[in-house]
């Protein structure tokens, strides 16, 4: 895409000729400008002067030049008087005028494309005669109106004042509320045209619609993720009369080329937890990057049916600029996600999630490669059957189950009475307390209790 050069291009510096398209008899784009190398030769018939290309040029009469401008005042410097060169403002040709009779152009350049753009100068010109060069265009920027834009053969788009340009297209298949906005002739600028663009597909990242510094072409960078996918991009002229813009903006096969596809970044995890009857379940976690928020993640839970997530099945984490987690929630506001299991243990069943420490890396993190999510490890067992069980020598029983638990089921605990042999005997070693010998006085091996006799005979508690 260019743009008329314009005297007022680049700032009023007009734009580095090594670049510009010239269109007429050349219709190619000057390239091969070498700095300090490159030459431009001008004569009147009586005296010649040669002009050197050079990276900047900050000034007139000093027999450099980087742009037309800085080659028009070069002549006009040398030659006043006898020729003045100027830059046509609606074609962006280089224009030289005699301002006496009998001057015989000669305008040569060391650089073959430049040389072809300037040819049509030279000859015979009568006083006050003008010859006129290509039309001159460079890579198009956002500051470039409307109006003054050409297509990639340096032909006019056809922008004039009044029209209307729309923008259409769909954003994750579906179709936006059309944008459009009047062309102001004399102002109107091509970064104009990308702001609409962002508006009507409301992106939001920084980079956005932009145009391409290499080659002026609109570049559009939608915000990232599947749920921001754009198709079916069309920015036209509404009622037609700019055939050459719908050309290049227009829904035309072609015309837009995905650079990159829209991709969600996603991370999935797994684990088998248990509700309180040792049933199994698999909550699975998917963590998917925003694409509008740095370091932040989306994350959703899931697990099997039948059965059912009640709460906290989704939420976020986010981490500070060196990967480490800055902050896991669930959204609502809650400390952990709810299920029904469905049937069978009480409900509801709380899940909390150990995403680490705040500020290290202990647990989630993020990385500038690809990584994966693991889920380490928890706390919950299935059912199991008691296998066995011990009794240590403080009177502690431990049973030992299927499910690899391992669990403390009671203590042996001991009775002591004032006069044990106030115990009337009840058959075999079953004895019972009487008033001749007190009440019993619970205690556990290893402890002291308040009597310093002791019976034999322990129950389970």
């Amino acid at each position: 895409m260019y743009a008329i050069e314009r005297a007022g291009s680049n700032g009023g510096a007009g734009s580095d000729i090594n670049g510009l398209y010239a269109n007429g008899a050349t219709n190619t784009q000057i390239l091969g400008m070498s700095p300090d190398r490159t030459t431009v030769t001008v004569g009147d018939g009586a005296s010649t002067y040669t002009y050197t290309y050079v990276s900047q040029d900050a000034s007139a009469g000093n027999g450099a030049f980087n742009s037309l401008n800085g080659l028009i005042a070069e002549i006009n410097n040398d030659f006043a008087g006898q020729l003045t060169a100027s830059l046509n403002a609606g074609t962006g040709a280089l224009e030289v005028t005699a301002n006496v009779a009998g001057v015989n152009v000669l305008m040569s350049s060391s650089n073959a494309a430049f040389q072809s753009a300037l040819a049509s100068l030279n000859g015979a010109l009568a006083n006050g005669a003008t010859a006129t060069s290509d039309e001159f265009s460079h890579v198009a920027v956002a500051t470039d109106l409307m109006a003054d834009l050409r297509n990639g053969l340096g032909a006019s788009l056809g922008i004039v004042d009044g029209q209307t340009i729309a923008v259409d297209g769909n954003v994750a298949g579906v179709p936006v509320t059309q944008g459009s906005y009047t062309v102001v002739g004399a102002s109107s600028t091509y970064g104009d045209l990308t702001t609409l663009v962002n508006n009507s597909l409301s992106i939001t990242n920084p980079a956005a619609a932009e145009i391409d510094v290499s080659t002026g072409g609109l570049r559009i960078n939608g915000d990232g993720g599947l749920d921001n996918e754009l198709s079916g991009i069309n920015i036209l002229i509404q009622g037609g009369g700019a055939p050459n813009f719908d050309a290049i903006f227009g829904v035309g096969a072609g015309n837009y080329v995905e650079e990159q596809a829209a991709t969600d970044v996603v991370q999935d995890m797994a684990i088998t937890i248990f509700d309180p009857l040792g049933t199994q379940h698999i909550l699975s976690l998917t963590f998917k990057k925003d694409p509008t928020v740095p370091n932040r993640w989306n994350w959703t839970a899931n697990i099997p049916e039948p059965a059912i997530l009640n709460s906290g099945g989704s939420g976020a984490v986010t981490f500070d600029d060196h990967g480490r987690l800055e902050s896991f929630t669930y959204d609502g506001g809650g400390a952990s996600l709810q299920f029904n299991p469905n049937p069978g243990a009480s409900v509801p069943v709380d899940v909390s999630i150990d995403a680490g420490t705040i500020g290290d890396l202990d647990g989630l993190s993020q990385f500038g490669a690809p990584a994966n999510a693991v889920a380490s490890g928890q706390d919950g067992f299935g059912m199991g059957n008691l296998q066995e069980f011990t009794i240590d020598e403080g009177g502690v029983i431990t049973g030992y189950f299927t499910n690899g638990v391992n669990q403390t089921l009671g203590r042996i605990a001991v009775a002591a009475f004032a006069n044990p042999t106030g115990l009337v005997r009840r058959g075999d070693n079953m004895y019972q307390e009487s008033a001749n010998s007190g009440g019993p006085v619970i205690g556990f091996v290893g402890t002291t209790n308040q009597t310093k006799h002791q019976s034999l005979t322990g129950h389970i508690v």
